[in-house]
């Protein structure tokens, strides 16, 4: 991804992929099917090589450098809202019980067990998956990982980048962004009461159910973990003792 001018000398990103990359081409399809709204702009694509031309984000600052909880959250819910897409159709995308799989890949090959994570913990993020991906209710296409360093501000207000395109429940889009900042609030006194405040202020914003905010939360951190152990062959820290906290808070 790198920045560029167009012959009109209007500024704009470049990104490339590669050709038959899944992550390229669900971005793309967000982006398309969004057409600016809550996101940034998908101005060219080019199918087949992998490559699209996006709106250029200025001043393009993180919501992470704002440290104001009520302006932040009024932030998130603003694009949260913007960018929910009622949807039937979930061919192209994957779903949040997809994802929820990966709890089921640990005990596959740990015999049934939760391997190196505290039973208690992954129960609790199995049984919030299945629970909540059980539903009759309109399902949506979610960013997917709409946390902190993904919202930028533009001359059109907060943009979300990145999106990864998920189907599944509205609560789940909150859960990426108050897990992400644990990293900011570890050296902090009083965590589990900013947390909570956090989910609180968020949940209203929204009207959203305190409880599944809460809930998909802590899911989504073990959720985490379990990628990272999967991924680079080691546990993430930071997500298992966000899990913790939150398990705490529930």
């Amino acid at each position: 991804m790198a920045p560029a001018v167009k012959i009109d000398g209007s500024g704009v990103v470049l990104k490339i992929g590669f050709p038959g990359d899944l992550v390229f081409l669900h971005e793309a399809k967000v982006l398309q099917m969004l057409d600016g709204r809550g996101m940034v702009r998908l101005l060219e694509v080019d199918w087949n090589n992998a490559a699209m031309l996006l709106e250029r984000v200025e001043p393009g600052i993180s919501l992470k450098a704002d440290d104001d909880d009520d302006r932040v959250m009024s932030a998130v819910a603003t694009v949260i809202q913007e960018i929910a897409w009622p949807i039937g159709d979930t061919a192209h995308f994957q779903t949040v019980a997809q994802l929820g799989e990966a709890f089921q890949r640990v005990r596959e090959k740990h015999n049934g067990s939760s391997g190196p994570f505290a039973e208690g913990l992954l129960h609790r993020a199995e049984s919030i998956f299945k629970e909540y991906t059980a539903t009759t209710e309109q399902q949506y296409l979610l960013h997917g990982d709409l946390h902190n360093d993904n919202i930028l501000s533009s001359q059109r207000g907060w943009l979300a980048i990145d999106p990864k395109g998920v189907i599944g429940p509205r609560e789940y889009e909150t859960a990426a962004f108050l897990r992400n900042p644990f990293y900011d609030l570890a050296n902090e006194t009083h965590r589990k009461e900013r947390v909570t405040r956090r989910i609180d202020l968020l949940s209203e914003k929204l009207h959203f159910d305190k409880e599944k905010v809460l809930n998909w939360t802590f899911a989504q951190a073990m959720l985490s973990a379990v990628w990272t152990l999967e991924d680079h062959g080691e546990i993430n820290t930071n997500y298992v003792q966000s899990a913790q906290l939150l398990s705490e808070i529930i």
